[in-house]
């Protein structure tokens, strides 16, 4: 695969190699990892480009691992494997703007993956989401909303059919932390920190995690209404209450409703996100004695969701913004 786009790359050592020389991204088993240090041959490319355009090519282009701004210069740091008189090893902590701290082997999130793979499908694909550059396996919607969705959270009920029952939950809910009072899970059903791989596989990907993918998010469900919604003051991923920018994707239930949350709210109990009636839409709650999980399309905390599914759930994907500034 051709790195497209750049004329000439700048080596570490001060040697030059012309872009004919630098085709090789299939990143191998040659690289040498010990905490944040990566070794290899190690290049840079200078543009004229703002901060956000700088760190769009970024996540676009396979092997870069970061950028640095030395105005109006824009620098993406590639690194490709190799040994010899040009390699060198960089520590990422030394990159002042870093923002990909992974080894440039995987993506760092499913909207990478969209951007790296030839016409990428629904599934699964191997990430890095932390600076441990262990890869993990996840789950990428890349056909719902534009793609690039990374499923960390998918769920079931406990008692479908008796709904409003107060002993009806969603399960598993995610670790401690999605929820900032849910230290003590006594009266929770079940949580998770292990990765689903599939829609229908359920689990939670560990909640530290999270922010680490993106902040905006995905709601997808088999009984309510799909939506994808852009933080505002509040947000899923920090676990902050306040405004969301919510639109449609699915009019799952079609029973007439079409209304979206404009509100995201964490309780120590429950989180939810209500609708310009400050009622509920969703709400995920894993007690055994308290609530109800309410999955109302139309906002009132009715039981208006999609009734007679032999496998009712849903799920909860993250996405990073194309605006690297707006993570």
């Amino acid at each position: 695969m051709t790195i497209m786009g750049l004329s000439l790359l700048r080596i570490t050592s001060e040697c030059t190699l012309a872009l004919h020389d630098v085709q090789v991204v299939e990143f191998g088993k040659t690289f040498v990892r010990n905490n944040s240090m990566l070794h290899g041959r190690i290049a840079s490319q200078d543009k004229v480009l703002p901060r956000i355009q700088c760190g769009t090519d970024c996540l676009k282009l396979k092997g870069c691992i970061g950028f640095t701004m030395r105005s109006p210069f824009c620098s993406l740091i590639l690194i490709y494997p190799g040994s010899g008189p040009n390699a060198a090893t960089v520590n990422l902590d030394e990159i002042t703007e870093i923002w990909m701290k992974a080894d440039p082997e995987y993506p760092r999130s499913c909207l990478q993956a969209k951007y790296w793979y030839e016409r990428p499908t629904d599934g699964r694909y191997w990430i890095v989401t932390s600076g441990t550059f262990d890869p993990v396996e996840v789950y990428c919607d890349m056909t719902t909303a534009s793609g690039g969705w990374t499923l960390v959270w998918s769920y079931g009920f406990i008692d479908y059919e008796n709904f409003t029952d107060n002993g009806n939950a969603v399960v598993p809910i995610p670790s401690s932390g999605w929820i900032s009072g849910l230290v003590d899970t006594t009266n929770v059903y079940n949580t998770s920190s292990v990765i689903p791989t599939d829609p229908k596989e359920h689990g939670a990907m560990e909640f530290a995690l999270w922010a680490r993918i993106g902040r905006q998010f995905l709601v997808r469900s088999n009984i309510n209404n799909d939506i994808k919604c852009i933080p505002g003051t509040g947000s899923v991923v920090e676990s902050t209450s306040g405004t969301v920018s919510c639109q449609l994707v699915t009019d799952v239930v079609q029973n007439g409703c079409t209304d979206v949350p404009i509100w995201y709210d964490v309780t120590p109990s429950v989180a939810f996100l209500a609708t310009n009636t400050s009622l509920p839409m969703y709400l995920w709650e894993g007690n055994k004695y308290n609530n109800w999980p309410t999955h109302d399309p139309c906002g009132e905390n009715e039981p208006n969701h999609k009734t007679g599914e032999s496998d009712p759930g849903g799920q909860l994907y993250l996405r990073m913004s194309e605006d690297v500034d707006n993570n």
